[in-house]
């Protein structure tokens, strides 16, 4: 593992949001603050990485996911911050058909129940 750069900040985000185009996908990482009258995302940082390496990202993330989950058990979701159900895409035309397949699958690959 590489040493960490004493330039380079750490921080944490329990929220990310992502923007992309065709060249790259940038991810803007939040952090929750309930501290004031109304709950804000703070910002923390953002990152942009090409699709490349975005592929090969998730794959290592997928990995270390599975790897967590082995050693740990399931990582439950709340179901207050699990993703848009697959019935609600599929209710509008914004996803193609593939696309809503697609979706359904890895909604059901990542938050179905534990049997």
């Amino acid at each position: 593992m590489a040493e960490k750069n004493a330039n380079t900040p750490d921080f944490y985000s329990n929220a990310v949001q992502f923007e992309s185009s065709v060249w790259d996908l940038k991810l803007h990482f939040r952090q929750l603050d309930q501290s004031g009258e109304k709950a804000d995302l703070e910002h923390r940082g953002t990152v942009t990485v090409p699709w490349l390496q975005a592929k090969i990202m998730l794959f290592y993330l997928q990995l270390n996911l599975a790897i967590h989950e082995d050693n740990n058990g399931t990582v439950s979701v709340p179901t207050s911050v699990l993703p848009i159900p697959p019935d609600e895409i599929d209710k509008g035309d914004f996803f193609s058909e593939s696309l809503k397949a697609l979706y359904r699958q890895l909604y059901s690959k990542m938050f179905a129940p534990a049997e």
